[in-house]
């Protein structure tokens, strides 16, 4: 199964070359993180700072996070149709 991404959170792609960044010794590109992503990351910090999840397991949180994320991505898409 394939999860939908959301895309990028920041779809500005950043090229860092010798020239902008002289500690790298050949280009690299970033596009940055995915809004699936994004949304995991906001969902866990708001998680992990509720006082009845702070001694729950953070492979736990971290999966409550993205199964949330991938909610919001897939209602975003769901919104973006009608």
């Amino acid at each position: 199964m394939t999860t939908d991404t959301g895309g990028n959170a920041y779809p500005e792609t950043v090229t860092f070359t010798s020239e902008n960044c002289p500690a790298l010794p050949r280009a690299y590109g970033c596009e940055g993180m995915t809004l699936l992503d994004y949304f995991a990351g906001q969902v866990i910090v708001s998680l992990a700072a509720l006082p009845q999840y702070q001694a729950v397991d953070d492979c736990i949180l971290a999966h409550a996070s993205y199964s949330l994320a991938a909610a919001m991505v897939a209602e975003k898409r769901r919104r973006e149709t009608t």
